[in-house]
């Protein structure tokens, strides 16, 4: 977030969903800009509150934000990354016995 044109002054970020509040982690990069992330852990719709000196900020903004939770796609990449070291294990095997006993 960059806040050159505002001036200095104290950037906040707030996440909630309906779980409850969700942990956002602030990186400084300059005196004028901040990065922020979160890493959402369901898969439902997540609202982003902006303030700038405890004064809420309007637009610019999305009034919501939809998030799909990157741990599933971690799952069924882990899924089917096992499932191509199986393969290749069983073709190894196949291999391996055709040339022993062909």
């Amino acid at each position: 977030m960059d806040t050159s044109e505002a001036g200095l002054g104290d950037v906040d970020v707030t996440v909630t969903c309906s779980s409850g509040h969700v942990d956002v982690k602030r990186h400084n990069v300059d005196e004028f800009r901040q990065k922020f992330t979160f890493v959402p852990s369901l898969s439902i719709k997540h609202d982003v509150s902006v303030t700038f000196n405890k004064q809420h900020v309007t637009g610019g903004l999305p009034d919501d934000v939809q998030f799909i939770s990157c741990l599933l796609s971690v799952f069924y990449f882990v899924l089917f990354f096992n499932y191509c070291i199986s393969v290749f294990v069983l073709l190894c095997f196949c291999a391996l016995y055709f040339v022993l006993y062909w």
